[in-house]
């Protein structure tokens, strides 16, 4: 990995606002949206089979796992944070 995608990494609102910077940020936020764009895919799957209240009590795979744990929060408070705003 190139040094300078490190430090943008790192540091993206100090330095984006380098030129020498702004091309790898803009690489960054490119590879981000994909990855969370996968992210979102991989929720939204997961969610049309999802039964929270089943008797199993560890998921099949991380995203269960992790949904589990949202309806588990919801339940508690009566409100839930939203997997995007968790995610970024």
């Amino acid at each position: 990995m190139h040094p300078a995608l490190i430090i943008a990494a790192t540091f993206p609102n100090t330095v984006g606002k380098l030129p020498f910077f702004r091309g790898y940020i803009n690489k960054l936020m490119q590879h981000a949206g994909v990855m969370f764009g996968y992210f979102d895919k991989q929720i939204e799957q997961h969610e049309k089979c999802f039964d929270p209240n089943s008797a199993e009590e560890e998921g099949k795979d991380f995203v269960e796992v992790y949904l589990k744990e949202i309806y588990k929060m919801k339940d508690k408070d009566g409100h839930y944070f939203t997997y995007v705003v968790q995610l970024r």
